[in-house]
């Protein structure tokens, strides 16, 4: 992948992804966010990067390996706290504040562009 900014576009489309799915029931509030719907969002940032790294013309094992290594550093950095507002803000449409939520962590995916390669 060729930068950071890249990277959260494919984590937001991940998140549209989540959203579409879940919108019917989203959540008003953190609180009411369940572990079942944190797992589908993370899996929608999931097939986001791989759908956006594949578009972008790289080979399937790049991507694998990138994408893999993104959402585990995420799963091991991001709170349940901030997973649970991301997901809110991501059901609600409102994605500059899910993106101010990632990307504080963005930065920790940077070891990911070197083990794809």
């Amino acid at each position: 992948m060729k930068s950071i900014s890249l990277l959260l576009l494919c984590l937001l489309g991940g998140a549209a992804h989540a959203q579409a799915q879940t919108q019917a029931q989203a959540p008003r509030t953190p609180a009411e966010v369940t572990l079942s719907q944190i797992t589908l969002y993370q899996t929608g940032i999931e097939l986001g990067c791989k759908d956006s790294g594949r578009k972008n013309g790289d080979s399937v094992q790049k991507v694998t390996a990138f994408c893999d290594c993104v959402i585990q550093v995420l799963k091991e950095d991001v709170t349940e706290d901030e997973w649970r507002r991301a997901f809110v803000f991501a059901a609600g449409g409102k994605f500059q504040d899910e993106a101010r939520i990632l990307d504080a962590h963005i930065g920790k995916t940077r070891s990911c562009r070197a083990e794809s390669k």
